[in-house]
């Protein structure tokens, strides 16, 4: 399982298993989710509740939405300014 497809609850639910029985292989071979992806989330999500975990996750992925706007701006950027300086359009200076 995809650590993008599990819901707060279930992350929360993992470490919450993890916390109390101390046997990792068990809590992920049961969850389908791979070993390094457990200790992942064991170690950015572990100890917090569920509403902080939500929060965090929300805040992950409009960080990721940001990027993706930025990038995207700077391509159109880098567009128009290459379209400006082959036409030869600047701005012109009317100094007083």
């Amino acid at each position: 399982m995809n650590i993008s497809e599990l819901s707060d609850l279930q992350i929360f639910d993992m470490c919450e298993q993890f916390k109390s029985s101390r046997n990792a292989k068990m809590v992920y071979e049961q969850t389908n989710v791979p070993k390094s992806s457990f200790y992942k989330l064991l170690k950015r999500y572990g100890g917090l509740r569920e509403e902080e975990i939500s929060r965090i996750r929300k805040i992950e992925k409009e960080k990721d939405d940001l990027k993706k706007a930025y990038e995207l701006l700077k391509i159109n950027y880098d567009a128009l300014k290459k379209l400006v300086s082959k036409k030869g359009w600047g701005l012109a200076y009317r100094g007083n």
